[in-house]
């Protein structure tokens, strides 16, 4: 058990450190070719700013690219298209769909919205969701491939999105301005991951599951982040509408908490595992 925890930690390790030194290349190199042709350091964080999620986004495919090869690709049982996609998608258990229209039931019956002053551009908010959705669904998608036995586990569950986040937060800082809002939201960041991994696990099979995350990203943690202005990049400068962030993160803070701790005390009173152990 702890030999594959160690095997699959030292895989996702070494993924993120990719991202890392792929994403710090990418930007060396825009800026010393914005240096070339003479442009001032304003218009150089202009322009890393604006295509912020893209160098995100890209440094992330690069780095599953490599580990995909190394570790997937170039086993000598070459794996099939379904084994690498569809096995991961399994049905999530029925309380899924109540604990998603909770979140979406609750956000709008807590938080208090306001409309953005001016007109927003809807490709804005379409690139936000989009990159949004890529930036967590690549470690999602990794993780299931480097998964040793399939199975989830609670040290897991806590450990990546702790590794995520910190990695995200070395990528942020160097793209965006980090503010108190900044470090805020990437609290929330954490915690999304950590309700991802958890749902992961939440399936008959308690194997890692990509259905159940997929669903609740395209339906709650995407669109928050691009209409409602929690993009950990881009901010709320081209959200729909806004909220105040800190009453929503505690709100978030013990809805999470309620939820995990249902699945936990149901874990323990029917010995089946929601991704748990």
């Amino acid at each position: 058990m702890k030999n594959s925890l160690l095997r699959d930690l030292s895989y996702y390790v070494f993924y993120n450190l990719v991202t890392l030194v792929s994403i710090t290349i990418i930007v060396s190199l825009i800026t010393f070719f914005h240096f070339l042709l003479d442009h001032s350091i304003e218009a150089i964080e202009s322009w890393i700013s604006d295509n912020g999620w893209g160098l995100i986004t890209a440094s992330k495919l690069i780095a599953l690219f490599i580990v995909m090869k190394f570790h997937v690709l170039n086993k000598n049982d070459k794996p099939t298209f379904k084994k690498l996609t569809l096995d991961h998608f399994i049905f999530p258990k029925k309380e899924f769909y109540p604990i998603l229209l909770a979140f979406i039931g609750l956000f709008f019956v807590l938080e208090s919205v306001n409309f953005v002053v001016g007109e927003f551009e809807l490709d804005n908010v379409i690139k936000s969701f989009f990159y949004a959705f890529l930036f967590y669904f690549s470690d999602l998608f990794l993780l299931a491939q480097i998964s040793s036995n399939g199975k989830t586990s609670r040290l897991k569950n806590f450990l990546y999105p702790l590794i995520f986040v910190i990695i995200a937060k070395t990528s942020f800082l160097l793209i965006t301005v980090s503010d108190e809002k900044g470090q805020l939201t990437l609290l929330i960041t954490y915690l999304n991951m950590v309700l991802l991994m958890f749902i992961s696990g939440l399936n008959r099979e308690n194997k890692f599951s990509l259905l159940a995350p997929l669903i609740f990203l395209i339906f709650y943690i995407c669109p928050i982040i691009s209409i409602f202005g929690l993009d950990p990049v881009w901010g709320d400068s081209r959200a729909v509408m806004t909220l105040k962030i800190i009453p929503y993160l505690k709100n978030y803070i013990v809805f999470s908490l309620l939820i995990l701790c249902y699945l936990y005390l149901k874990n323990f009173k029917y010995k089946e595992n929601y991704g748990i152990e």
